[in-house]
């Protein structure tokens, strides 16, 4: 808004005392003859109005899985690009913007957390299987 802040929008389920809390789901129909649905996630950036550049950082993406206080697993994050019975699968991209005039692009970080007791987890980098031909290769 003009002055401040815009509103916000809370997509949310109840807690449960005995239970399992329930399931938030933003999901596109299948298109017969088509393309398949688009779900198009972005926060807004941050204008300068004094042009000398001092503004204010860009919004934030956060997503994070549910923790645990039994003596199970935390929840986990999944990324998965889509199937094709003909072709290739999706493609799948992180990557940074580039930076500004006086700027450096952003950093990629893959960390595992920390442990008091046990293993702290594994980083790995693979490629699938393939039946005819050569595997894909890993660059760094």
């Amino acid at each position: 808004g003009l002055g401040g802040a815009s509103g916000g929008i809370a997509f949310s389920t109840g807690e449960s005392s005995l239970g399992t809390s329930g399931s938030v789901s933003i999901n596109t129909g299948d298109a017969t003859s088509g393309s398949g649905g688009r779900i198009d996630l972005s926060v807004g950036k941050s204008i300068s109005v004094d042009y000398d550049g001092g503004g204010q950082e860009g919004g934030h993406i956060d997503i994070s899985a549910g923790d645990t206080s039994a003596s199970a697993r935390g929840g986990h994050i999944s990324f998965k690009t889509g199937y094709s019975e003909l072709a290739s699968s999706g493609h799948f991209s992180v990557l940074t913007a580039n930076g500004g005039k006086d700027g450096n692009s952003g950093p990629i970080t893959l960390t595992t957390g920390t442990t008091r007791d046990g293993e702290s987890g594994t980083i790995s980098l693979t490629t699938g299987d393939t039946r005819y031909d050569s595997g894909g290769d890993i660059i760094l």
